[in-house]
């Protein structure tokens, strides 16, 4: 499935500079080389509709990473954070820009009780912060 999901990373991120490193991280779950980066995704009539790319945090014990969440589904959040667990994290981070292309994926974290954790101003260019949301599990 991963590779299903390439039209809807490019339709959300097509235009931006954040476009090139979420193809390689579905790459990266597409050929399941590593616990870095596993997909979780809903289908409608065959077509991906959401994605998450999450995984544990290299030579970390415990911690995960939501690196991507792109799509409508309600439970997504919820479905990424239990992948993460039985991986088994101790926790989920989300490291993102504070950009409008994240801003609903933002929004879904911090309702499904991420917060905010750190703030690096102008990390991606003037007027656009690092932002870092972190969510025990």
């Amino acid at each position: 499935m991963p590779a299903r999901a390439r039209p809807l990373i490019e339709a959300a991120l097509g235009g931006t500079p954040y476009l090139a490193r979420a193809l390689e991280l579905l790459s990266v779950a597409e050929h399941q080389t590593s616990d870095e980066c596993v997909a979780v995704w809903s289908e409608h009539a065959g077509a991906v509709t959401a994605v998450a790319l999450v995984g544990l945090v290299a030579g970390s014990q415990g911690a995960g990473r939501i690196h991507l969440l792109l799509g409508p589904d309600p439970q997504l959040v919820a479905r990424a954070c239990d992948v993460l667990r039985a991986m088994p994290a101790r926790f989920a981070i989300a490291e993102w820009p504070d950009d409008t292309s994240f801003a609903d994926a933002i929004r879904r974290l911090r309702e499904a009780g991420f917060e905010e954790d750190a703030r690096i101003q102008d990390f991606y260019r003037p007027g656009v912060d690092q932002l870092f949301l972190r969510r025990a599990l």
